[in-house]
């Protein structure tokens, strides 16, 4: 799955930590607003790796840092700040498996993500994380906040794209013991037309399945971003989750494929194939079309830049 999820800040069965510096009110100047900071501490490499030598074996985990430019004119960000030290102290210092930042000019009012997959024992759960974003303008923070790095009790565990970019299925899990209420969902620049819940109301440790409809379709490949407002003890508050808009599917493929076996590999439900050629061959002309088949198209090496510009156009190629 190509879903990128993000998890939230607070302990597992409390409210989410507090964000020093994330209100807006309390810092009119700030120009750049951080609206969540989401956590997921390592744990596949800690629980089923094993490796006879490891330098750096991973204690850390990913954070998302959610923020939103709030002033009137665009932002140019240079770089990231945590905890006093700039990212290329992070980066080559060995600290992080790497980074990504969706956006580095925001026009006002838009949101975006840094994902942070750090493997330091300095950005593990429970561990201070001050962060900032330096701009391009008058080089200094723009905006800046400070939490803890903990794992949200509720967390959105994955996001569906159906067919036609148009409806979504956001699954949303509660880890805590305390009841946790589903108040309501947006989803970042989308109006939702309809909304359904099962689960709403989760008593403890359960799960929820939202159903939606938006208003327009998504652009395929732009940023979703999903903002989800949970009232549990503590009082309500806003869960983030993120991923690229794609039409989700499940691929089954298979190396061999032949005139012999095209209509044999179509019953059996296998409908991707690794294939190269070009767009006038027999392959994607007509059969591609015929039995519906998505195609890998190995492009060898160097790149066969020719094969590249012939097969671009078709939809069938890396799908």
């Amino acid at each position: 799955m190509a879903a990128c999820l993000a998890f939230g800040v607070s302990s597992v069965v409390s409210a989410q930590t507090a964000q020093k510096g994330a209100d807006a009110a309390a810092r009119t100047g700030d120009k750049l607003r951080v609206e969540y900071v989401g956590y997921r501490p390592a744990r596949y490499e800690t629980a089923f790796l094993s490796e006879p030598s490891n330098e750096r074996p991973n204690q850390g985990g990913l954070i998302s840092v959610y923020f939103r430019n709030v002033s009137d004119g665009p932002l140019r960000l240079a770089f990231w700040r945590a905890n006093g030290e700039d990212e290329s102290y992070w980066r080559l210092g060995g600290f992080l498996a790497w980074d990504r930042a969706y956006e580095d000019t925001l026009a006002p009012g838009v949101l975006t993500v840094l994902e942070i997959n750090a493997v330091a024992a300095q950005f593990g759960e429970g561990k201070p994380f001050a962060f900032s974003y330096v701009d391009r303008e008058q080089w200094r923070p723009v905006g800046k906040t400070e939490t803890q790095l903990r794992e949200d009790g509720v967390q959105v565990s994955l996001i569906r794209v159906l067919p036609g970019l148009r409806n979504l299925e956001v699954h949303v899990r509660n880890r805590g013991r305390d009841k946790a209420v589903i108040e309501s969902i947006a989803v970042d620049k989308h109006a939702v037309k309809t909304a359904s819940w099962v689960g709403q109301t989760m008593e403890g440790p359960s799960q929820a399945i939202g159903r939606l409809e938006l208003e327009d379709p998504l652009r395929p490949s732009e940023l979703l971003v999903v903002e989800l407002t949970i009232k549990v003890q503590a009082g309500s508050r806003v869960v983030y989750a993120h991923r690229r808009a794609f039409e989700d599917g499940f691929p089954i493929g298979c190396w061999s494929n032949d005139e012999k076996t095209y209509a044999i590999l179509r019953r059996l439900h296998i409908d991707t194939c690794v294939r190269g050629g070009r767009a006038d061959d027999e392959f994607y002309a007509q059969v591609a079309p015929k039995y519906g088949f998505r195609t890998m198209a190995p492009t060898g090496k160097p790149v066969d830049v020719d094969q590249l510009r012939s097969l671009g156009g078709r939809p069938c190629v890396g799908q």
